[in-house]
């Protein structure tokens, strides 16, 4: 057996991992660099039947680190280099866009034109903030790709300048890189909420190794014939067709798994920023099971079978993409004093004096208390609250007017007075 033999034994995933292997990107930048390109390749070729809608292998994927840390960009590049060797040509009816778009683009371009089968896309932008700039996000380009993540058969959208356009057999496919700030700003807006729900986060906080020089550690024989393969395997994973099914242990795994997240209380309380997410995540899951099973050895298989590792791998990756999540929200500011000030302020000056304990009972859905302590902080230091602490507890009440310094620290004493009676 050649080396080149050997290799097509392997995963696209293993592959791919070895191909990177000396890249100072982190290796979970190159697991959701190779779903996303092998889910972009299969189209609407691929899919499991819901009987209500299908599932089908698009991502929306966003790689998350500070500016240069983890070398988000090195990843995707690396994987776009592959794809764009497999489809010289391109792909007939997808359009590959890289920068910044306006939904009226996506809308042309998606559109049936003379026949032609159109519909499929795949956004690569290394910044995603400049893919949902405040110009793009003020044109409603996250409810535009809120509704397109499902892949609809008929959708029609109208635009302010253009008219409306009916677009046909829907497939978007999304990866892009971002920095927690800009995710912050992007992401953080009402109009945002339900894409967040919609998006596989990956954050790294480190790189992998550290590479001086590439050309030195790289063996360009064996180089040449992984990136060979890795072309040959991701042109044969997108002749793939067909509907998926579960073996019937693979079905038993899922249900379980299913049963448990439905039951966990996380998916009910809506103080949990990453709710959307995780009422999701059964889709989550066997969209990364289907590509994961199309990844594998063997590629010349047939049937189209989930099998119990394909729904493992699913899970995992899945509860990683919520971690990260959960992490960038937990950097997150709170709402800023415009929405939120008036609010809180209006209710303690309704009940005259008010604990934080009483506050926190009556926000937890709304706030978290990192953002309730942000939010009593500006009303403090603006002056519109007082803050007195008596017997452990901590108060705060709106004072009818606090025209110096001075007279706050009288209103305090009497307050404190009042309190320790």
């Amino acid at each position: 057996m050649t080396k080149e033999q050997e290799l097509l034994n392997n995963s696209f995933f293993k592959n791919f991992l070895k191909y990177s292997e000396h890249m100072e990107s982190p290796d979970p930048y190159f697991l959701w660099t190779a779903l996303s390109l092998l889910g972009a390749v299969c189209r609407r070729k691929v899919y499991y039947d819901q009987i209500r809608f299908k599932v089908y292998t698009n991502f929306y994927t966003s790689l998350v680190s500070e500016s240069a840390v983890a070398r988000k960009s090195v990843a995707m590049d690396t994987g776009m280099s592959l794809f764009n060797k497999a489809y010289p040509e391109g792909i007939q009816g997808m359009e590959v866009l890289q920068g910044k778009i306006t939904p009226q683009a996506i809308s042309e371009l998606l559109a049936p034109k003379q026949g032609e089968p159109r519909g499929m896309m795949f956004v690569q932008a290394d910044e995603l903030e400049v893919f949902l700039s405040k110009d793009v996000v003020a044109a409603n380009l996250p409810e535009l790709l809120t509704e397109l993540y499902g892949c609809p058969t008929k959708h029609e959208y109208l635009t302010k300048t253009a008219g409306k356009f009916k677009l046909r057999n829907v497939f978007f496919n999304i990866l892009a890189g971002t920095v927690p700030a800009h995710l912050h700003e992007s992401m953080g807006s009402s109009k945002t909420k339900g894409l967040i729900g919609r998006f596989s986060f990956c954050l790294q906080n480190k790189r992998k190794r550290s590479t001086p020089r590439l050309d030195q550690v790289i063996d360009l024989v064996e180089d040449a014939r992984l990136q060979k393969v890795l072309v040959q395997q991701l042109r044969e994973v997108g002749l793939k067709a067909g509907k998926f099914k579960f073996t019937d242990e693979a079905g038993e795994q899922y249900d379980r798994w299913y049963t448990e997240l439905g039951n966990s209380p996380k998916v009910l309380d809506t103080s949990v920023k990453a709710t959307g997410f995780i009422a999701r995540m059964g889709s989550h899951v066997i969209k990364v099971a289907m590509v994961n099973a199309l990844g594998k050895k063997p590629f010349s298989e047939k049937e189209l079978i989930i099998r119990p590792p394909d729904i493992q791998t699913g899970i995992n990756i899945t509860e990683k993409a919520e971690k990260s999540l959960a992490r960038i929200f937990d950097t997150m500011p709170g709402p800023g004093p415009l929405e939120w000030l008036p609010k809180i302020q209006a209710f303690i000056q309704k009940n005259r004096r008010v604990s934080r304990t009483y506050l926190m009972q009556n926000f937890s859905k709304q706030l978290l208390a990192t953002d309730l302590d942000n939010i009593m902080r500006a009303l403090i230091e603006s002056k519109i609250c007082v803050s007195v602490q008596s017997k452990g507890l901590y108060y705060y009440f709106v004072p009818p007017v606090l025209r110096n310094e001075t007279s706050m620290e009288v209103i305090k004493r009497a307050v404190v007075d009042e309190f320790n009676k």
